[in-house]
C-alpha cells in the first residue's frame, strides 16, 4: 500500500471517529420539525389526558367526554372592561376548568336583554384569555322565550348562523344556544334540532348544551318526568350535553303547589338537610337515567345555593345568610354540596351561579369559598419569563450552541495536526530515498 493510500485511510478513520464523538446521535434537529405539527400533537395529547370518560355513539364509535367544572354569570363585556382576566385567573388557580360567558341584548325582539349585548370582538378577546388558562368557554345566549315565537326563532337561527360561520380557532368552546327556554318538549326538540343541523352543516365541531324544560316551569319533579323533559335531538358528531339547572328555592318549596314533589314542605319533611338531600337525589336520578337513555353526557350549565326564585328576596328561610344574589342558606348550601359530590362521583359536569359581577353579586367570596370539589384537571401554571439556559444543551437540538462549534473546532484542529504529521513523515521518507539513490 502506498504512503498516500495509508494517509487517506488514517485521515478518514480519524475524521469518522472524531465526528462521532462531536455530534450527538440524532437524525433531525428539533428546530427543523414543523412547529404547527408539534403544537397540534401536543394539543391532542393534552386533550386525551385531561378528558374524562368515553361516550359511545350510535355508530359504534367513541368520543372523549370533557368533564367541565366552573362558574357562570360572567358577562361578555367583562373582556372589554378588564374584569374578565382576574376572574379567569382566579377560577384556574382554584382548580376550575370552565367559565360560562353570558349575553343576549337585542338579538331578537324576544330577547330578554340580560347580561349585556353580543360582540364578536369581545368573544375573541374572551377566547384569547381562556387559552392562557386552558379553560372551557360556554357561550350562554341568556334568553328565554325566543323559541316559542316563530319570527324570533328564525332571527335566533340567523344570529347563530353568523356566529357559527366564524372559525374561532379554539376547541374548548361549548355552545349554549339558549338559556332556560320556554316551550314544550316538542317545540324545544324541533328548535334545537334545527340549530344542531345548522351548526354541523357549517362544519362546526364544538360541543353543544341543550336544556331541560323544567328550567322554565315545564316539567314535574320526579326522575321519570325529568328524563322525558329533555329535548329529543340527534347530533351526527354525538357531542351534545344534556343540561338542567338544579336549585332548591325556599319560596317554591314552601308553596302549596308541591313544586318539589315528594320533597315539598310537609310536617314530615321540614326545611333542612333531609330536604336538601331529597331534592338533590331526584335531580341526580333524573340526570343519570336521561344520560343512559339518550346516550349523552351531563353538563349542568347553572345551579347554586341561592334560596329564592323571584327577582327580589321574597322569602327568607330561617337559616338564610345574606339577602342578595350572593346569598345562601345553610340548607341550600348543603343541597348544592351534596349534589356536587354525587355528580363528581358520576363524571358529570357543572357550572354554578355566579362568579361574575355582571348581574349583581359574585358568590366566590361567599358560599363559593365553602364549596369543596375534586378538580377534573390541574390548574394551568401562570406564565413565567423565559429562563436563562446557561448549561450545555443535550439531545438533538445542537445547532447554534457553543458546544457544537467548539466540537467542530476541535475536529478541525486534530485533523490539521494529523495532516501535518503525515506530510512531515512523507517528506522524511522522500529525502531518505533520494540519499539512498
Amino acid at each position: 500500500m502506498s504512503l498516500l493510500s495509508r494517509s487517506n485511510a488514517v485521515f478518514l478513520l480519524c475524521f469518522l471517529f472524531l465526528l462521532s464523538v462531536a455530534i450527538p446521535h440524532s437524525s433531525v434537529p428539533t428546530q427543523v420539525i414543523d412547529q404547527s405539527m408539534s403544537s397540534g400533537l401536543a394539543r391532542q395529547v393534552v386533550s386525551i389526558v385531561s378528558l374524562g370518560p368515553i361516550v359511545k355513539t350510535t355508530l359504534g364509535l367513541s368520543v372523549a367526554q370533557p368533564i367541565i367544572q366552573g362558574w357562570g354569570g360572567v358577562t361578555l363585556d367583562e373582556a372589554e372592561n378588564g374584569q374578565l382576566q382576574p376572574t379567569l385567573s382566579r377560577l384556574n388557580q382554584s382548580g376550575y376548568n370552565g367559565v360560562r360567558i353570558g349575553f343576549s341584548g337585542s338579538v331578537t325582539h324576544c330577547s330578554s336583554g340580560e347580561l349585556g349585548s353580543w360582540s364578536p370582538d369581545w368573544f375573541n378577546q374572551t377566547i384569547h384569555l381562556a387559552q392562557q388558562y386552558g379553560l372551557w368557554v360556554i357561550l350562554d345566549y341568556h334568553s328565554y322565550v325566543d323559541l316559542v315565537d316563530s319570527t324570533c326563532q328564525a332571527q335566533w337561527l340567523l344570529f347563530w348562523n353568523s356566529v357559527l360561520s366564524v372559525d374561532w380557532r379554539y376547541d374548548r368552546i361549548v355552545w349554549e344556544p339558549i338559556n332556560e327556554p320556554a316551550g314544550s318538549v316538542a317545540v324545544l326538540s324541533s328548535a334545537y334540532q334545527a340549530w344542531i343541523t345548522l351548526a354541523r352543516g357549517l362544519g362546526d365541531k364544538h360541543w353543544i348544551a341543550v336544556e331541560n324544560t323544567i328550567s322554565n316551569d315545564g316539567c314535574n319533579f320526579d326522575p321519570l318526568s325529568l328524563v322525558n323533559c329533555y329535548p329529543k335531538v340527534t347530533d351526527p358528531l354525538n357531542q351534545t350535553f344534556l343540561s338542567i339547572h338544579p336549585y332548591l328555592f325556599y319560596d317554591l318549596w314552601q308553596s302549596i303547589s308541591s313544586t318539589y314533589g315528594v320533597c315539598s314542605s310537609s310536617s314530615s319533611n321540614p326545611w333542612g338537610n333531609g330536604t336538601a338531600e331529597c331534592v338533590a337525589n331526584v335531580y341526580n336520578q333524573g340526570m343519570l337515567q336521561a344520560s343512559g337513555k339518550y346516550q349523552m353526557p351531563i353538563l349542568d350549565t347553572e345551579g347554586g345555593a341561592v334560596y329564592y326564585s323571584c327577582n327580589n328576596v321574597c322569602a327568607n328561610p330561617p337559616d338564610a345568610v345574606g339577602t342578595d344574589d350572593a346569598s345562601y342558606s345553610i340548607t341550600t348550601l348543603h343541597f348544592i354540596q351534596y349534589l356536587t359530590n354525587l355528580m363528581q362521583s358520576e363524571s358529570m359536569g357543572w357550572l354554578w351561579w355566579e362568579a361574575g359581577e355582571g348581574s349583581c353579586c359574585g358568590v366566590l367570596d361567599t358560599w363559593g369559598e365553602l364549596l369543596s370539589f375534586q378538580p377534573a384537571s390541574p390548574p394551568t401554571p401562570q406564565s413565567q419569563p423565559p429562563q436563562c439556559q446557561c448549561g450545555p444543551s443535550t439531545g438533538s437540538a445542537f445547532l447554534g450552541t457553543p458546544v457544537f462549534w467548539l466540537s467542530i473546532a476541535g475536529v478541525a484542529g486534530l485533523l490539521a495536526m494529523v495532516t501535518t504529521l503525515l506530510q512531515k513523515k512523507g517528506s522524511k521518507k522522500n529525502y531518505s530515498d533520494r540519499r539512498r539513490s
